[in-house]
Formats: C-alpha cells, sequence, structure tokens
C-alpha cells in the first residue's frame, strides 16, 4: 500500500465499520492516513507491514478499536484527546511500554503482546480511569513494579490482568494491593518459582498460576475473603499450599499436575464454600477421607491418576459427592460399605472397578478385574 492509495479510504462503502491494512509499505503512518478515513469506520487493523516504524495517531480519528499486528513498530504517538476504546499491539519491537500508552483516555481494554517488553511499570496506566482489562501475553517481562507515587484511578477500574507466556521468576504480590477490584489475575506459564509478600483483595477474585515452577507457595500474609478460584495446575508442589484456610471463599482448586504425595480431606475442611477439589496427576499414595470434617460444599473430588491403593468413602458427611479415582492402584473396595452421599463413583483402570454413575447403577454394580492397571501397579 502507497500514498498515492489513501484516496481509496474515501470509498469505503458506509455499511463497513472494520478494515484491515495488510503490507503497508511505509516506514510512518501520521495524520495523512488517519484523516482520510472515513467516519463510519470504527475499527481498524493493521497487519503483515514488515517495514512499518512508526505511528501517529491524531485528534481527529472517530474509530474505537485500533490494533497493530507483526509489523516493526518502536514508535507511537497519540493525542491526548483520543477516542480509542480498545488498542493492541502484538509481534512488535517496544522495549518498553510506549508513554503515548497514558494519553488512552477512553480506553477499557489496552494490549501489549508477543514484543520483547522486559519490565511492565503499573504506573503507566495510572490515570486511565476506563481502563478494565490488561494483556501483556508473550513478552519477556522479568519484573512488574508500580512507580506510581499517588493514587491512581486505575485502581478502581482495572479487573482483568494477564501476563502469561512471560519470564517472571518471583512475583511481589504487593504490587496489585492497590488493584482492588481485579477479579481476573493470569500469571501462566512463566517461570515462576517464587511468590513473595502480603496481598489482599476484597474482589471474588480468580487466580491463574498453571504451568509455573512453583514448589510451595503459602497464603499466611494473604487476606483474600472473597478469592473464589485458584488454578495451580503444572507446578512443583510436594505439599499442599500453607495456610489455605486464609482463602475462605474459595469454590474451585486446581493443584493437578504436582508432586503431591500425601493429603488428607480434613486439610479442606476450613474452605466452607469449596464444591470442587482436583488432584489429578500427581503422586499422591494415601488420601484420608475417613472424616466427619469435610469442606460442607463439596460436590466433586478428583485424584484420578495418582498412586493411591485403597479409599474408604464410608464417612462422606456432605450430601452429594461425586469421587474420580480412574487410574490409581485400587485393588479392594467394598461395595456394602459405602456412604449414600456418594452419587457417582469412577474408578476405571484400577486393578478392581466398581464404577457407577447412577442409583440404579449402583444398587447393581459389579467390580471387574483389570488385569493390565493390576500389571501396572505391580
Amino acid at each position: 500500500m502507497g500514498e498515492s492509495n489513501f484516496f481509496m479510504n474515501g470509498y469505503i462503502p458506509c455499511h463497513v465499520k472494520e478494515v484491515t491494512y495488510q503490507n503497508v509499505l511505509f516506514n510512518k503512518l501520521d495524520h495523512a492516513f488517519f484523516h482520510a478515513l472515513p467516519r463510519h469506520v470504527k475499527h481498524v487493523h493493521i497487519t503483515r507491514s514488515p517495514t512499518l516504524r512508526s505511528i501517529s495517531i491524531p485528534r481527529e480519528i472517530t474509530f474505537s478499536e485500533f490494533s497493530i499486528t507483526a509489523t516493526a513498530i518502536n514508535r507511537i504517538e497519540i493525542d491526548e484527546r483520543s477516542v480509542i476504546k480498545e488498542f493492541t499491539v502484538d509481534e512488535s519491537k517496544f522495549i518498553t511500554i510506549p508513554n503515548a500508552i497514558s494519553h488512552l483516555q477512553e480506553a477499557e481494554k489496552i494490549g501489549v503482546t508477543d514484543s520483547p517488553i522486559t519490565v511492565l511499570d503499573m504506573a503507566s496506566f495510572c490515570h486511565l480511569s476506563k481502563l478494565r482489562s490488561l494483556n501483556f501475553h508473550g513478552n519477556r517481562i522479568r519484573h512488574i513494579v508500580n512507580s506510581a507515587s499517588k493514587n491512581c484511578s486505575v485502581y478502581n477500574s482495572l479487573q482483568y490482568f494477564h501476563i502469561s507466556y512471560n519470564l517472571l521468576k518471583t512475583l511481589h504480590m504487593e504490587v496489585f494491593n492497590a488493584f482492588g477490584k481485579i477479579e481476573v489475575l493470569e500469571i501462566k506459564q512463566n517461570r515462576l518459582r517464587l511468590i513473595q509478600g502480603s496481598f489482599r483483595s476484597t474482589a471474588p477474585l480468580k487466580l491463574y498460576l498453571l504451568k509455573n515452577k512453583l514448589k510451595a507457595i503459602d497464603f499466611c500474609r494473604w487476606n483474600v475473603p472473597h478469592m473464589v478460584f485458584l488454578d495451580l495446575d503444572s507446578n512443583e508442589l510436594t505439599a499442599l499450599p500453607d495456610c489455605l484456610e486464609n482463602i475462605s471463599s474459595l469454590t474451585s482448586l486446581f493443584l493437578t499436575r504436582n508432586q503431591i504425595e500425601s493429603v488428607t480431606i480434613e486439610s479442606f475442611a476450613a474452605l466452607s464454600k469449596l464444591e470442587m477439589i482436583n488432584l489429578s496427576v500427581n503422586k499422591i499414595t494415601t488420601f484420608e477421607l475417613h472424616s466427619v470434617r469435610y469442606p460442607r460444599s463439596l460436590r466433586w473430588l478428583y485424584v484420578s491418576n495418582n498412586n493411591i491403593t485403597a479409599i474408604d468413602l464410608s464417612l462422606v458427611p456432605v450430601p452429594s459427592l461425586e469421587v474420580f479415582v480412574s487410574g490409581n492402584c485400587i485393588s479392594k473396595f467394598d461395595t456394602n460399605n459405602i456412604s449414600p452421599n456418594v452419587t457417582i463413583l469412577l474408578m476405571i483402570d484400577n486393578p478392581i472397578d466398581c464404577s457407577w454413575q447412577s442409583l440404579q447403577e449402583r444398587n447393581n454394580v459389579t467390580c471387574i478385574a483389570d488385569a493390565a492397571s493390576e500389571e501396572r501397579c505391580t
């Protein structure tokens, strides 16, 4: 696309709200390009333009969504009166967050992804009072800081924060304390080995820490009374997190694909709202379930693909529990000594399989020996 083609913007049909420009041949796009866009165009995308290095967005633009993908951009200017609501840059040459992003006063969503950024300073978004979502997926971020020295309006607006597929090794939770409205904190697939500091939040938080390198985590300095979801899948945990009772409103807990060896159901008893526990694909050999102290809202228990050799379901003091223990080494099971509160039992790929998925199946269950599982467990 060359400069002589700008006039074509004036011929975009009035029913077209979204335009995509590919293989832009300029080093820079400025007012000449943007002024040529008709006012009825609301979504502008620039992609696969490896010569494009600079963009200057003037005051008069009227589009609400702007994205830049697969360019060599390393400089951007945005007028302070910008009306852009969604702004994304993907596969750029930015090594720091552009200062111009602070001019996106109307922005609700901002993303800078798959770029060589190494440090994220949350102060860059301090005055963006409408910002709800930040996405920094796939950069090279090693540190998150907040250099703001005063109260920021973004503290009361930000709800979704994504920083997965980066290079974080240590996470200092204090950096998020000011952001009291965050409901989704997604820190997947970094290199996290350590989570430090105190953390407080009154939001119904969902925290994703899966696919890191955490060997331990404790919540002893956390005050998160309304946190509802925690995913620690695919880490290197050898035991349950310390002070788990501090996450008292948790409804779903994922601890799959770790190195946990021993568990008791009483460890979760203080989590009165916990409905689902997933401990599949660990190294659990014993799981003590015979107890009057269960998390009282528990409905689903997943411990498939472990090394459990026996399971006692004779005492289950919750109204309805579905138990999934497939892929273990259970060789003996008494179907006559099971709590009536166990509504589903799935135990295929054990030396003995006594599965049922309905009351009728339970009343007529026949245990089946599995020679292949027996050999695997020997």
